[in-house]
């Protein structure tokens, strides 16, 4: 018989999901539903929102995020502060975030979503960059250097990015396990290609060779691992439970 109790196996939030793409978000938060989490949650804009509900009943979805076109320059600080003020009263509550699929890339949305992750990062809340939000990380590095429970799971375009910005060369094939790992020194983790960069104490029911077919499932994969090693750790006496 399970130990576990409800609510137990875990609370995800998919930071993304804009008028443009909605696919993304929903397959992202509904996956994480699938493979065991309790609750998953989906912060994205308004435009995006009734879209993503009429998907699934099954997702709580939070139309806070602002784009550009909507929020005129003496309203961006204000708009700013009551986003992040949204998702703060929620980030206690999370077990890990997904940020970037289906985000996009306006300027003022991954500025809000910039702040997101280092409210994340002040919580001490696990996150998995997905999707745009690897292009917003390639840009601005520091905001998941020396962050240990950040995980990048980056596509094959999104790696030679990476590669290029972090290491200052390009993709060498003959070399890719040693790129990997060198990129890896420097961002902690990061998922590539049926690669995995740390061991993680945990095995994954569903084959990771199979997730990387899919990149709108990855993300909620790691992000619903990342829950089951954290109950390890804990069961183990390693780490310690947040959420009471």
């Amino acid at each position: 018989m399970s130990s576990y109790y409800l609510l137990q196996k875990g609370k995800i939030a998919v930071i993304g999901g804009c008028r443009e793409y909605t696919g993304a978000p929903y397959f992202a938060a509904i996956s994480a539903l699938k493979i065991g989490a309790d609750l998953s949650h989906v912060f994205c804009t308004k435009d995006a929102a009734s879209v993503i509900k009429s998907y699934s009943p099954e997702l709580i979805v939070h139309p806070v995020l602002e784009e550009s076109y909507s929020v005129r320059d003496d309203e961006k600080g204000v708009i700013s502060g009551k986003v992040l003020s949204e998702v703060d009263k929620w980030m206690e509550r999370f077990d890990c975030l997904v940020i970037g699929p289906g985000l996009g890339r306006d300027p003022f949305l991954l500025d809000c979503v910039s702040k997101i992750i280092k409210l994340a990062r002040q919580s001490n809340v696990p996150i998995v960059i997905d999707g745009d939000g690897l292009f917003l990380v390639t840009n601005s590095l520091d905001l998941i250097s020396g962050y240990p429970l950040a995980v990048l799971t980056p596509n094959v375009n999104e790696y030679k990015r990476l590669v290029q910005k972090v290491l200052s060369c390009e993709v060498n094939d003959e070399e890719a396990h040693e790129q990997l790992l060198s990129l890896a020194k420097r961002q902690e983790r990061v998922i590539h290609l049926g690669y995995i960069t740390r061991p993680y104490p945990f095995h994954f029911s569903i084959p990771l060779v199979q997730a990387f077919n899919d990149p709108d499932f990855l993300g909620e994969y790691m992000g619903s691992g990342i829950l089951y090693c954290r109950d390890y750790n804990l069961i183990h006496g390693i780490g310690d439970k947040r959420h009471a």
